[in-house]
């Protein structure tokens, strides 16, 4: 009785109720993502919505966010992997505004290497010893960076909401791309993307557009790094 009149007696106070829900949320998102750990990664990115791209239909704060609202997290499970593994990587895409972002997102573009020129997810790779890896042209070809953008190519990632992109990199990859056994090697996740998207230029008829691209995030962002174990 005591104590549940001391708790009673605390939550009267507006400081000491603050602190009781801010306690109870906290306690929440670690029940959650202790038995719930799929909340964590967020939604799969492929199956977000795509936008409407006309230069009437966006969000103004979008458009006035800065580009480091977007984080990227790397995460590998398995560290340590023999020649004939795969790599199993999960990329988590972090919105971190208050705004919903448009992303370039096409899976079949993720490249494992960095040339600082192809849009979407791509990764730095290099060995402990700082040799630089990655696949070469002849193995993926290089992918172009889309001046005026597809929908079926764009996502919306929600406002403080995160999704996930789980990326496997097969045995034959990984050779092409120079990560061999008996080395280490540190790998980074960069997401970017260079342009917002031209509009088509309206006709006599269409009213002039109240924004002047298709609103696309562009920047660069780079994960935490992961250091793996490739054994023979």
């Amino acid at each position: 009785m005591f104590g549940i009149r001391r708790v009673r007696e605390y939550y009267n106070d507006p400081n000491g109720r603050l602190i009781i829900v801010a306690a109870l949320i906290y306690l929440s998102v670690l029940f959650i993502t202790r038995f719930f750990p799929g909340v964590e990664s967020g939604l799969d990115c492929n199956s977000m919505s795509r936008p409407i791209i006309t230069g009437n239909n966006q969000s103004v704060l979008a458009t006035l966010v800065d580009p480091s609202v977007l984080n990227v997290e790397l995460i590998v499970y398995q560290p340590t992997i023999s020649a004939s593994q795969p790599l199993v990587m999960e990329v988590r895409l972090v919105n971190n505004s208050l705004a919903p972002l448009t992303l370039f997102y096409d899976e079949p573009s993720i490249r494992f290497r960095f040339t600082q020129q192809e849009p979407g997810l791509v990764f730095a790779i290099q060995a402990l010893n700082g040799r630089v890896a990655g696949e070469p042209f002849t193995f993926r070809p290089q992918v172009p960076q889309p001046q005026a953008f597809d929908r079926n190519l764009l996502r919306v990632l929600p406002p403080r909401a995160r999704c996930n992109v789980r990326v496997e990199i097969d045995p034959a990859r990984l050779a092409a791309s120079g990560v061999t056994p008996g080395q280490q090697y540190r790998i980074i996740a960069v997401y970017r993307n260079a342009v917002r998207g031209q509009l088509p230029a309206p006709s006599a008829l269409t009213p002039t557009p109240i924004f002047r691209d298709q609103g696309v995030w562009a920047g660069e962002v780079r994960s935490n790094d992961v250091v793996i174990t490739v054994n023979p």
